[in-house]
């Protein structure tokens, strides 16, 4: 009778409009019709919440459990806004295996190159005295890794404009720099200016002029400026505007793309911390870092209360290094953010690795190819690095991908 009523109440119920909770507290430990209606809402606030089917505990662990309280459910859905294509019982059984079958076709180089890898790797592990067998199959391996064709360093010449470079990713370069100085600033710079008299005192928005210089205005502040980071043999651009014009990292930072972001970090989605988004999180930093620098323009000297050591502006009154919070969090929130959420992204028609790999006018390469560049750019490819991108086939009408292999 028990297990009867369960499944009138729990599970039958879960697919209808009848609303029935459980109560917050046994919503931690069971799911509810409601928290399943709520896993089917069409409100990106519910997107990916409470993917259990009976017990609460596999959310909990993985931060997607949604009780019921509070929350209402509109409308239902899968599609983010785009139209259903599960407009029949053919078509809802039908298309997921459609568009897994075409994800496996449009990474089936990739998917190839990755068995091959793996099974070279095997092979060199393995015992290779046992069997001539063994020797010719690796050998086979070896010969197919050894006739792609990878070039020795991040460079490659277009293939529809003889003799031009076609991998080009320096508006991320600029970025990644624009993300050292800032550092730089933070970690040095700041106090510098105190100790040799610069700022004696100084204001706040002085400081955080400084701050979203990097942030905020980029190049279009700075761009002129001798840039701070040290390379042995040395840079070739002295300056952030010989790298690249027009970039900042607010502009780039998770939150800013509602297309292709796949949760809106603005809108609810960015947890872990008491502030509502990646930019609010990073202006709360700031703000702290100016308030230490101010002080200590003035004359204050912060000390660390458990051992009485002194703290740098950067310090929180707790002993936080927000230098490092800064710096860590921008490399995520920007260049990790833009390189896997961004330019990795395959759930938006017509942009990112949905892109055209055939023509490449007016460039002298096609769009995915750039996606790939970008995407390297972020991650933090050097043009003279081992750590390239070779091609399984380089016959522009066979709309060939980029493979990335170390």
């Amino acid at each position: 009778m028990n297990l009867t009523v369960w499944e009138i109440a729990g599970a039958n119920l879960r697919h209808s409009h009848v609303w029935i909770s459980w109560g917050p507290w046994l919503e931690h430990v069971f799911i509810s019709p409601a928290q399943h209606q709520i896993h089917h809402s069409n409100d990106p606030v519910h997107f990916d919440r409470n993917m259990g089917a009976f017990l609460a505990i596999w959310d909990r662990l993985f931060g997607t459990l949604q009780t019921a309280r509070g929350q209402t459910v509109s409308g239902s859905g899968l599609t983010r806004g785009k139209p259903s294509p599960h407009t029949s019982l053919l078509r809802a059984y039908w298309e997921p295996c459609r568009h897994g079958l075409g994800i496996i076709w449009r990474m089936r180089k990739k998917l190839l190159a990755t068995l091959i890898a793996a099974g070279t790797a095997a092979g060199l592990t393995a015992c290779g005295d046992s069997s001539s067998s063994n020797t010719t199959e690796l050998d086979q391996k070896t010969e197919l890794l050894n006739s792609l064709d990878v070039p020795a360093t991040f460079n490659f010449e277009s293939r529809f404009v003889s003799g031009a470079e076609s991998a080009r990713y320096s508006g991320q370069v600029t970025r990644q720099v624009l993300i050292a100085d800032l550092n730089t600033e933070i970690a040095s710079r700041l106090e510098a200016r105190i100790t040799d008299g610069t700022w004696n005192p100084t204001d706040k928005q002085t400081v955080l002029d400084v701050l979203n210089s990097y942030l905020i205005e980029g190049t279009a502040a700075i761009g002129d400026n001798q840039i701070q980071l040290t390379t042995t043999p040395a840079t070739q651009q002295p300056t952030y505007n010989d790298i690249s014009t027009g970039k900042n990292l607010l502009g780039k930072l998770a939150g800013r793309d509602d297309v292709t972001d796949h949760k809106d970090w603005d809108a609810g989605d960015f947890q872990g911390w008491t502030i509502e988004s990646p930019e609010a999180l990073v202006a709360s930093w700031f703000d702290e870092i100016a308030t230490n620098t101010t002080e200590k323009s003035n004359g204050a000297d912060r000390t660390y209360a458990p051992t009485g050591e002194s703290l740098a502006v950067y310090h929180t009154q707790d002993g936080l290094d927000l230098k490092q919070l800064v710096q860590k969090f921008l490399l995520g929130a920007v260049t990790f953010s833009q390189g896997t959420d961004d330019y990795l992204d395959d759930a938006t028609e017509g942009k990112r690795l949905l892109t055209d790999n055939v023509s490449a006018a007016p460039d002298v390469y096609t769009k995915l190819e750039h996606q790939y560049d970008e995407w390297g750019g972020d991650t933090g490819f050097r043009k003279n690095d081992l750590m390239v991108k070779g091609r399984l086939n380089s016959d522009p009408s066979a709309g060939s991908d980029h493979q990335y292999c170390r």
